[in-house]
C-alpha cells in the first residue's frame, strides 16, 4: 500500500469527527451497519473526491475503533459475515496442531474456540453486540494464522523485512494494538485463500486500490489515514 518514500503523507491523522466520537461511544468495538454517503469523511475537502468514488461500489461501512487493532477486527467483520468458516474446521485444526507443534504453544485452541463462537453467534447478533474482549480473542487467533503463514515460508518472507524474521513476529505480529503492514495483509490472504482489497484514500484527494491474495472471497477494507474500516457492497 504505503511506499516507505510516501509515509510522511499519511502520518496526520485527520482531525476526528465530533459526531465520530459520540458514535464510538455507543459500541464497544464495531458499529452497526452505516450509510456509507454519511462517512463524515464525505464532508471532509481533503477526502471528498476519493471518498465518493467508493460509492460507485459500496453502499455501507462499519466505524471501527482507532486502537490498532482496527485492520483485523475490519478483516473480521467482513470475512465472518462472508465465509463459511463452519465448514473448513478440518484446515483451522490442522493449522491449529502444526502450530502448537512448532511453537510450543497450547492455547492457541482457546483462541480457535472464541473464532468459532464469534462466527456462530452472529445468527443470533449483530457485531455491534460483540464486546471487545471477544473480538481480541479473535484477533488474537488472526495473529496466529498470520505467525504459522510466516514461519512455513520463512525464506519468501524474509526478503520483505530487514530485521530477523523472529524479532519482527515477536515485536510486529503476536502483541496486540499493533498495526497492521503489508505483510501481515499478505500473509493473511495467503494462508486462508482470499482476495483483501484495501482501498486507501489520502488526505489530497488521491487513493489507490491495494490487491492481497486472489481468492474468490473478496473482503473489502477502507484505509484512511491511519485507520481501516470494513465497506461494504
Amino acid at each position: 500500500m504505503f511506499k516507505k518514500e510516501e509515509e510522511e503523507k499519511f502520518t496526520e491523522e485527520p482531525n476526528i469527527h465530533p459526531e465520530e466520537i459520540n458514535k464510538c461511544a455507543q459500541f464497544e468495538c464495531v458499529s452497526k451497519e452505516l450509510l456509507l454517503k454519511d462517512h463524515f469523511l464525505m464532508n471532509n475537502p481533503l477526502f471528498k473526491i476519493k471518498m465518493t468514488e467508493l460509492l460507485t461500489n459500496f453502499t455501507k461501512y462499519r466505524l471501527i475503533k482507532r486502537d490498532g487493532n482496527c485492520f483485523y477486527t475490519s478483516f473480521l467483520v467482513n470475512y465472518l459475515k462472508n465465509e463459511e468458516i463452519l465448514e473448513k474446521k478440518e484446515f483451522f485444526l490442522e493449522i491449529n496442531q502444526k502450530y502448537s507443534t512448532m511453537t510450543k504453544t497450547t492455547v492457541v485452541d482457546e483462541f480457535y474456540e472464541s473464532f468459532i463462537f464469534l462466527k456462530e453467534s452472529l445468527s443470533a447478533r449483530d457485531l455491534s453486540e460483540v464486546s471487545i474482549y471477544e473480538f481480541l480473542s479473535s484477533v488474537t487467533y488472526l495473529k496466529v494464522l498470520i505467525h504459522y503463514e510466516l514461519i512455513c515460508n520463512e525464506d519468501f518472507y524474509q526478503n520483505f523485512i530487514e530485521v530477523p524474521l523472529s524479532d519482527f513476529i515477536n515485536s510486529k505480529v503476536n502483541p496486540l494494538y499493533i498495526e497492521a503492514e503489508d505483510i501481515h495483509i499478505q500473509a493473511l490472504a495467503k494462508l486462508l485463500e482470499v482476495k483483501v482489497n484495501v482501498f486507501s484514500v489520502r488526505n489530497d484527494n488521491q487513493g489507490e486500490k491495494s490487491e492481497f491474495g486472489d481468492g474468490k472471497l473478496e473482503i473489502n477494507i477502507l484505509n484512511t489515514p491511519n485507520h481501516f474500516e470494513p465497506i461494504i457492497e
